[in-house]
């Protein structure tokens, strides 16, 4: 109730500080950290955000998974910004859906987070698609 109100008064200051372009920028960025630690430390990344340890299998998989998000954040670089925000919006609710929301919520896994630092996505992924609602108004 309140939000839309103070949106609606100050819709032209929101549209002019997030824009589409600023939201796909960050959401590459944030996917870009979790590439690159996909294919540097993909250990670090089940150990330190779950209770479960690395086996050789989930290490092959993080590792090989980076590769995927290198192309789709380097694809959808390359779009103009229209087209891209009708991609990034849906891939980061998917993103957060399928990662932190699923882990907290124990939506297809029974993975069980390590606190705090499991806020850390799950604080991300809310902001995220906030920031391209927002900046699709």
């Amino acid at each position: 109730f309140f939000l839309p109100i103070v949106f609606r008064r100050q819709r032209g200051l929101h549209t002019h500080m997030l824009s589409k372009e600023s939201f796909i920028k960050a959401s590459c960025t944030v996917w870009g950290v979790y590439a690159v630690q996909m294919l540097a430390t993909p250990k670090m990344l089940t150990e330190s955000h779950f209770h479960d340890a690395s086996t050789p299998l989930s290490v092959w998989l993080t590792r090989a998974t980076s590769c995927s998000a290198f192309a789709a954040i380097a694809a959808v670089l390359k779009l103009d910004t229209a087209e891209a925000y009708k991609i990034v919006l849906p891939w980061i609710v998917a993103t957060g859906l399928l990662y932190p929301w699923s882990a907290k919520l124990g939506l297809f896994s029974e993975v069980k987070p390590k606190y705090p630092i499991h806020y850390v996505p799950e604080t991300l992924f809310v902001i995220l698609p906030a920031m391209g609602l927002l900046a699709g108004m």
